[in-house]
């Protein structure tokens, strides 16, 4: 009798390991740790949050049929994993994998966006790409069975890779948005700093209809970079705030700041489909993304008026107070 109770409690201490191994426990709530979207207070990598100090989330932006896209410029995003994966662009006028320029747009089998650092379709590279791409896309459209909560559903999202070890060149940015604007690209994530001026960078850019939500950097100054630096009407630049309602202590500030969004401690996915918290403004930056693409589809609104719009409907932060005012935080509660 002992031996088979002996076991039976083998049998279930195994059951509960295995369980936990491969990720079959619906017990623990993900939720929580997206301070984010709702800031209870809850203590978030030993650091006590402060009520309120968020982005007034309520719920899932919903996108019935969405007329454009959302683009990514980085190191590639890996859709293979679940929580992201219906979310990818998919070019309708290209047939996989046959070697032809179907839509006749210059890019061979360009079903899922472009590599535009190595010229190729692969814009996803196991052994090169990293981390941060797929990390912001799912902070931005990612949810799984465990209660991880995508702030914009029905949303499709166009990778368009254009750095591989934290190289580029300008030619390949100036590309990807040309052919973004092909896609119908509405906004553009652009989440990296160029350490200098590029006049045609700055032409495309500001010729373009796509709204470009840019990180303000994290160099803790007030000297930026570029495209932050650029001064364009179609560009939202983007700056950090931690849970407490403080600046994120990395964050670039100043005038050229448009918008503070919740930037510390953001926690997300990784392109292996592990699951950890990420401090950076390039967090920030799909917060406001999400929220200018809702109003581009629901109001049909053009860059510029999306921009209008979001700025708007922020909150007057109560803490953080750069050149004698007090600056502006994202606030999804006030979208109608």
């Amino acid at each position: 009798m002992k031996k088979k109770i002996c076991c039976y409690v083998l049998f279930i201490v195994l059951v509960i390991l295995l369980s936990l191994s491969f990720g079959c426990s619906t017990s623990y709530d993900l939720t929580n740790n997206q301070w984010y979207l709702r800031n209870d207070g809850q203590t978030i990598e030993d650091v006590e949050g402060v009520r309120g100090e968020d982005i007034g989330f309520v719920e899932t932006l919903f996108i019935e049929e969405a007329n454009s896209v959302i683009g990514i410029m980085d190191e590639g995003v890996n859709f293979d994993n679940q929580s992201i994966k219906t979310s990818q662009y998919v070019n309708e006028a290209e047939i996989p994998n046959n070697g032809i320029d179907d839509d006749l747009n210059g890019y061979i089998d360009d079903v899922n966006g472009w590599d535009f650092y190595n010229n190729d379709n692969t814009q996803f590279d196991y052994f090169f790409s990293k981390d941060h791409g797929t990390v912001i896309t799912n902070i931005l459209v990612g949810s799984n069975s465990n209660g991880y909560e995508p702030l914009v559903l029905g949303a499709k999202v166009l990778s368009l890779k254009v750095f591989e070890s934290e190289m580029y060149n300008i030619d390949a940015l100036i590309a990807a948005i040309n052919y973004a604007e092909s896609m119908e690209t509405s906004v553009m994530i652009i989440s990296f700093e160029l350490l200098s001026y590029n006049e045609e960078l700055y032409q495309v850019m500001k010729k373009s209809d796509i709204l470009f939500v840019c990180s303000s950097g994290n160099n803790n100054s007030a000297e930026v970079s570029y495209p932050a630096r650029f001064k364009l009407e179609n560009l939202i630049v983007v700056g950090g705030i931690a849970n407490t309602g403080y600046p994120y202590s990395k964050t670039n500030y100043g005038d050229f700041v448009d918008v503070y969004a919740p930037a510390k401690d953001i926690y997300s996915m990784k392109a292996n489909g592990e699951y950890d918290y990420f401090s950076g403004t390039s967090f920030a930056v799909p917060q406001v993304a999400a929220l200018a693409y809702y109003f581009i589809e629901l109001y049909n609104l053009d860059c510029i008026e999306a921009k209008r719009k979001v700025l708007s409907t922020s909150r007057t932060s109560e803490k953080i107070i750069y050149t004698n005012q007090y600056v502006i935080i994202l606030d999804y509660g006030k979208k109608e």
